[in-house]
Formats: C-alpha cells, sequence, structure tokens
C-alpha cells in the first residue's frame, strides 16, 4: 500500500488551483466584452447626442355641459372601443 503524503497532496492542490484559476482569468478576458454590452456599459462606445424630441400636441379644452357624454381620450397605442364615459347623473338606481 502507498503511504499517504499530506506535503504531495498539497503541492497538487496548489498546482490545480493556480491553472483553474488561470483558466478563470483567461475565460473572462475573453467573455468581457459580451458581460459588459449585456449590461449597458463598455468604453467602446463613444458617446452621442439623444436626438432630438418633439413634446406631444396639447389636446385643446372643450367645454363640457352636464349630461352630454364626453369621448374619453385614447390611450397611445391603444384602440377607443369603450371611449365613452357615462354620466353618472344618468344612471338609475
Amino acid at each position: 500500500m502507498a503511504k499517504f503524503d499530506p506535503k504531495a497532496k498539497a503541492k497538487r492542490q496548489k498546482i490545480i488551483a493556480g491553472v483553474l484559476g488561470l483558466a478563470l482569468v483567461g475565460v473572462l478576458i475573453f467573455q468581457a466584452p459580451k458581460i459588459m454590452s449585456m449590461f449597458g456599459g463598455g468604453s467602446s462606445s463613444t458617446a452621442s447626442e439623444p436626438a432630438a424630441t418633439t413634446p406631444a400636441p396639447a389636446v385643446p379644452a372643450v367645454p363640457v355641459t352636464p349630461g352630454t357624454p364626453v369621448a374619453a381620450p385614447t390611450p397611445a397605442g391603444g384602440s377607443a372601443e369603450l371611449g365613452i364615459v357615462a354620466d353618472p347623473s344618468r344612471i338609475e338606481p
């Protein structure tokens, strides 16, 4: 039977840890650009001026008399199928 040598085992573990550590550093260096782009970072991109945005047109104020149905504003990207707001005074108990 072979004798157990703790010094040889510790030396072997240090060598394995060193090789695996170098492999990890190599993978991190290779994948760093991809990882940085996932988080929206990265120093390789240059800063550009933001595009000019135009403000949304203002909705003109229309006087509403009580008892008249009022069309609800259409949501952005949606439809106006339920566009009429009921007058609460016309609801029967």
